[in-house]
């Protein structure tokens, strides 16, 4: 069942839904099509009904009326023009990690955050228009948040690496590289530079701007709110944007060591970069390769200012007689 502002005919449904935007002072464009505009569920009385709409004015002032719309979404009249503040609030509860971890250190403390609803609600609106275009030119290598996709599939690069290498008589060097923090460290300018040069642009990089712009965060702790703050890096954990926003965001490293032929090939088919989510495995059959390849991807966090952890990166070393232990003695890789 729908309903609609601008539809020529009186319907009931239609009355109820005008009735309620005067009510929250709420208005909607005139060219908003009649039809699959405005739902609500079943319920029958006007009090059960939870109405699902998108509207481009005054959409701060929404409170009991939820927001959503079906395959119009792709006219340019359903697309967004800015993100209200009220969605852009978010609250973070720290979680101790316990393991031992001194108490009084942050690091010893889990961020877990909660993200206002309509905003995700909105978010999920957008990313939903844009996501065939990240499909397109996303890394093959990204296994991780990829629709169609498990992320335990990022381990059969490695499998049949692994049995190539053995068939062919060769050492397979791997590295491990682990991202400190990753998610917390993305600078927000490269990465909203990054997502405008690949794919998206006009209104609906806007948003991303926008949505990047003056987030308001604000720490609960001991049943008590903090005052409100805003960050200026990192992407937001739980967002369902963040993701798709980092993939995009590492996604020149991959590229770049393909480019240079860098890294194991089956046949002319790369492998040797496999990702899921921040976690980058690199794979060479050749060591002194591994290590350029290692010395890329520090340049490129370097770069893109955020590190590379050398305590939690390790290496790995297949069909050798000398062991990890032993490699690592000899120093034939380093990180910086």
């Amino acid at each position: 069942m729908n309903a609609s502002v601008n539809r020529s005919k009186g319907y009931r449904q239609d009355k109820v839904l005008k009735t309620i935007l005067e009510e929250k002072l709420l208005s909607v464009p005139k060219d908003y099509p009649e039809d699959h505009t405005y739902y609500h569920h079943s319920g029958k009385q006007s009090s059960q009904i939870g109405y699902i709409f998108i509207s481009s004015t005054q959409i701060d002032k929404l409170s009991d009326i939820k927001v959503l719309t079906d395959e119009p979404l792709n006219t340019s009249s359903h697309r967004f023009k800015s993100v209200p503040q009220c969605f852009k609030e978010v609250i973070v509860s720290p979680l101790f990690k316990g393991h031992r971890k001194p108490i009084y250190l942050p690091k010893s403390y889990r961020r877990i955050t909660v993200s206002s609803v309509m905003g995700k609600l909105m978010e999920s609106v957008h990313l939903c228009l844009e996501e065939p275009k990240l499909l397109e030119v996303q890394s093959r290598l990204q296994r991780g948040f990829t629709a169609g996709v498990n992320p335990t599939f990022a381990a059969l690069p490695l499998t049949e690496a692994i049995i190539e290498a053995k068939e062919l008589g060769h050492t397979l060097y791997t590295t491990f590289v682990d991202a400190s923090s990753a998610f917390d460290v993305v600078w927000h300018a490269s990465l909203l530079k990054r997502i405008f040069q690949k794919v998206i642009s006009g209104q609906s990089w806007q948003i991303l701007n926008d949505w990047y712009t003056n987030m308001n965060y604000a720490v609960r702790w001991e049943g008590k709110l903090s005052a409100p703050f805003s960050e200026l890096q990192g992407v937001l954990h739980g967002s369902v944007w963040s993701p798709s926003a980092y993939k995009l965001f590492v996604d020149p490293l991959i590229e770049k060591l393909e480019s240079d032929s860098l890294g194991f090939k089956i046949g002319n088919v790369f492998v040797c970069t496999p990702m899921c989510a921040d976690d980058l495995l690199l794979v060479s059959s050749k060591p002194y390769e591994l290590q350029t390849m290692i010395n890329y991807t520090s340049n490129f966090a370097e770069t893109e200012e955020y590190k590379i952890s050398k305590e939690k990166t390790k290496i790995m070393i297949w069909n050798s007689s000398l062991n990890c232990n032993r490699w690592s003695q000899m120093e034939k890789f380093h990180i910086g």
